[in-house]
């Protein structure tokens, strides 16, 4: 469980500075809506993706990006590291 918290705690902090480095004068909330308050269009989200595939070796489902989890730093961050668990 420790882990899984620390787990998730790295995929937020990617993300943080994944959109600063996109956006030096945003500092989301965990549970800002990154869609609603224009933090992550659809150009953003591919990038935002494929870093988080990369970095952290999960693949998300359209299932994953149909989460209404998907649109925080929070449900993210549990949507990647659940991912990571998935078998294959």
């Amino acid at each position: 469980m420790r882990e899984d918290r620390r787990s998730a705690e790295d995929v937020s902090r990617w993300i943080r500075d994944f959109l600063s480095q996109r956006d030096r004068d945003i500092e989301p909330d965990l549970d800002q809506d990154l869609f609603a308050e224009g933090v992550l269009d659809s150009l953003g989200v591919v990038s935002l993706v494929t870093g988080l595939e990369s970095r952290f070796g999960a693949r998300l489902t359209e299932k994953d990006f149909q989460d209404p989890r998907f649109s925080t730093i929070r449900g993210l961050s549990a949507i990647v590291s659940e991912a990571r668990e998935r078998p294959g």
